[in-house]
């Protein structure tokens, strides 16, 4: 069994698209300048790729695909949420974003 891969960020930039075949938004999460981790949304209906993590230089990192349905749920996370982390665990291709903290119930972040 290989180990999940995780990996803690602290930004993220957005790119939101028109005109590419299948891509409709991309959000990069960065940990200081470096990318560890890539959330596609497809169009409705496409098949998506598997989760996967490229770990070479330069590379996308923790790359989580999702329909476009799901866009305004990632980022009311991203807006939200913290600490966060993407992970993925190489055994079953499950990907996505984490927080590592407890929370208390009925609390609002600042």
């Amino acid at each position: 069994m290989a180990n999940p891969v995780i990996k803690a960020f602290d930004t993220y930039t957005l790119s939101y698209r028109s005109g590419h075949p299948s891509l409709e938004a991309r959000i990069y999460c960065w940990s200081g300048s470096t990318r560890v981790g890539t959330i596609d949304f497809l169009k409705e209906g496409a098949n998506l790729p598997d989760n996967s993590h490229d770990s070479s230089p330069g590379g996308w990192g923790v790359y989580i695909h999702h329909p476009l349905s799901r866009f305004n749920d990632v980022t009311a996370v991203l807006r939200h949420e913290k600490p966060l982390h993407s992970y993925f665990t190489p055994d079953t291709l499950d990907a996505g974003i984490i927080t590592t903290t407890r929370e208390p119930l009925g609390e609002l972040e600042p």
